[in-house]
């Protein structure tokens, strides 16, 4: 399928439907390609990194999607890993949810690939190498101070799965390719680090750190308002690191889980 094909007729055939309308049809569309509904159900799940349950619920309209599903579902549906080309072909009402959390856009060099989430859930040296490359140039110094012999390899492993870049005979950048990091890789990734640098004496000192935690009954309208807090909270830290004055030389992380104890 041409993704020049899926983008010219979803805009002009679906142009006013809803995003949960538009998602929907798009999904279903692709499912109605192989012989069995079960079976393109899973397969394409399988490619997209989605649970089934909840690519049926999406083809339901039971659920609204949220920008980093778009982006997997869109990858799978325009054959590409290039999340900049994503946002060109999609429809629109789909291009326009993605924007409102990139605003400025997405590096057309970037490619998101499985392989890389895949080698951070199951290499904790390759994700924190990921993490703090992300946060800035690293060098070879810093990886052999830190995560040793082990951590040189696992560098050298990156170089050539493009996922670091030299910006330096020993320095280190994010390369083309780079994950799209689901849910439960994002979960994992938190909980490792903040074992590994969270710092319990720190938060005897005001504007070192943070940490909080709070449990209660809540009802639906009192939970899904923590959502939002939540949701707008790390919307406006990320929207910080978009402004080049609050850039710096320290590597800081923030790490927001609420769900419902059940």
């Amino acid at each position: 399928m041409n993704i020049n094909e899926v983008d010219t007729n979803s805009s002009r055939v679906c142009h006013s439907l809803g995003l949960r309308e538009q998602v929907s049809l798009d999904i279903q569309t692709k499912i109605n390609e192989y012989r069995s509904d079960k079976i393109g159900l899973r397969l394409i799940a399988e490619k997209m990194g989605i649970n089934e349950k909840t690519l049926r619920r999406l083809i339901k309209k039971e659920n609204r999607p949220t920008y980093n599903t778009l982006l997997k579902i869109y990858r799978v549906l325009l054959g590409t890993q290039n999340d900049s080309l994503v946002i060109e072909l999609a429809p629109e009402v789909v291009r326009e949810e993605i924007l409102k959390s990139h605003p400025a856009g997405i590096p057309q060099s970037v490619n998101h690939s499985l392989d890389v989430e895949a080698e951070i859930k199951n290499d904790r040296c390759f994700a924190e190498l990921y993490v703090l490359a992300g946060c800035g140039m690293i060098t070879k110094d810093l990886v052999q101070f830190r995560l040793g012999q082990m951590g040189i390899q696992t560098m050298e492993r990156m170089l050539k799965m493009n996922v670091l870049s030299r910006a330096g005979e020993n320095s280190f950048v994010l390369g083309k390719n780079q994950a799209p990091l689901s849910p439960e890789t994002l979960a994992n990734l938190g909980r490792d680090l903040v074992q590994r640098y969270f710092k319990a004496d720190h938060c005897d000192e005001s504007g070192m750190n943070f940490v909080g935690f709070f449990a209660d009954g809540v009802d639906d309208d009192t939970y899904e308002k923590w959502l939002k807090i939540d949701e707008e909270a790390f919307h406006k830290k990320v929207a910080l690191t978009r402004n080049m004055k609050g850039l710096g030389t320290k590597s800081a992380m923030t790490f927001m889980v609420t769900e419902l104890l059940r």
